[in-house]
């Protein structure tokens, strides 16, 4: 057996200087290496090289092969006959004279048919082809299929199972998502715990499109904005978690007045052309608003369900100006005098913030009425 059969000592050639042998140690693999040089100068064949060398020693390798060269690392021939070699040459070529070329080319570098067949008996090579029959076909199908129970009853491990699964999906769909503020990435590791939890493979293929449509009604955009909440908490409770003394602990309530500012921050930046910005007397009918509340919001220019939740916001920045300018200092309102200048009156908004924030209760209670906490009750000891 030559010198350079030796379990972690990979054989790459021999020195041009005294002909010995160049051999690499394995152990020096251990961390990420990047091949350079010019056209020609044989980085690839260095790096087959030593994929060869390292699947002789039981070391794996997953190649990634966008050229389509690396497939020819198959084409490998221990007896090295004329007819191994025949349906592989070009047209023309003899197929004997190039297995003999192959014999002699190894055997100047101390290899023979001998050692080909040790990398064929160490390895197993596959060639998967993605979006083709061509090798083995990849499927992403699979992996919805749900984990062994081991892991569906380790928490931990099926959170990581199913964040690996979502994250992998959603970049391939070219969303860069972060799996906790992506709605995305909520919405389908929620549905991936709900089914793999009961043991039930998902079948991604009979899930309804979850696209905004005109169909869709306000308490479900509600919903869909609450959810983007209530990520948003987890992630500051994540980032305060030094000072949970100061957190609040209780159960949180869907009809929040948080949660009701965020969800008319979202309305507010409607579109006027989106499905889902109703016109006035729809947007209304649907949050249940009184005659009172619809004049208000009507007498401050409300005309569709963006513009509700505008004028509402509005109420209260109105509220503070005025307020501030009702603060100023007494000198700073005499010099305005002094010189002439016209002090800043208040501003006349037909909907003063106590009626906004009746409006807007009222909204939380339209939509999330039923809604007794995120948290579950403990039911009653009789």
């Amino acid at each position: 057996m030559e010198s350079f059969e030796k379990l972690g000592v990979f054989y790459l050639g021999k020195t041009k200087s005294d002909n010995g042998l160049l051999l690499y140690d394995s152990k020096d693999l251990v961390t990420h290496a990047v091949c350079v040089g010019m056209t020609g100068s044989g980085k690839t064949g260095l790096c087959i090289n030593l994929l060869e060398e390292a699947a002789i020693d039981g070391i794996p390798a997953i190649i990634i092969d966008p050229k389509g060269d690396l497939c020819n690392l198959l084409l490998t021939f221990p007896n090295l006959t004329a007819q191994d070699f025949a349906p592989w040459v070009e047209e023309g070529v003899d197929a004997a004279q190039q297995a003999q070329l192959w014999k002699d080319g190894l055997a100047k570098w101390g290899e023979d048919g001998e050692r080909i067949k040790r990398l064929q008996d160490a390895a197993d090579f596959r060639i998967y082809t993605p979006g083709s029959n061509a090798g083995l076909p990849v499927s992403i199908l699979k992996s919805f299929v749900a984990p062994p129970e081991t892991i569906r009853q380790d928490n931990e491990a099926l959170a990581e199972r199913i964040n690996t699964t979502v994250t992998s999906l959603l970049a391939l769909i070219g969303i860069d998502a972060d799996p906790v503020r992506s709605r995305e990435h909520i919405l389908l590791s929620n549905i991936l715990n709900h089914e793999w939890s009961a043991g039930k493979d998902l079948d991604i293929g009979g899930l309804q499109s979850t696209a905004i449509s005109a169909r869709r009604n306000v308490k479900a955009q509600a919903l869909e904005t609450v959810t983007r909440w209530n990520a948003l908490e987890l992630r500051l409770a994540t980032l305060l978690a030094n000072h949970r003394d100061k957190f609040p602990t209780g159960p949180g309530k869907l009809k929040h007045p948080r949660v009701v500012a965020v969800l008319l921050a979202r309305w507010a930046k409607l579109s006027p052309d989106d499905p889902l910005n109703l016109e006035f007397t729809a947007a209304a009918n649907m949050l249940k608003l009184t005659d009172a509340h619809r004049r208000a919001l009507k007498a401050a220019g409300a005309t569709d369900l963006k513009t509700i939740a505008r004028a509402l916001k509005a109420a209260e920045v109105i509220e503070r100006y005025n307020q501030d300018l009702g603060r100023r200092p007494r000198e700073l309102r005499v010099g305005q005098a002094a010189r002439g200048a016209n002090p800043l009156p208040p501003i006349d908004f037909p909907l003063p913030v106590k009626l906004a924030t009746e409006i807007a209760t009222l909204i939380g209670e339209t939509l999330f009425g039923g809604d007794e906490g995120l948290k579950p009750k403990r039911p009653r000891r009789r």
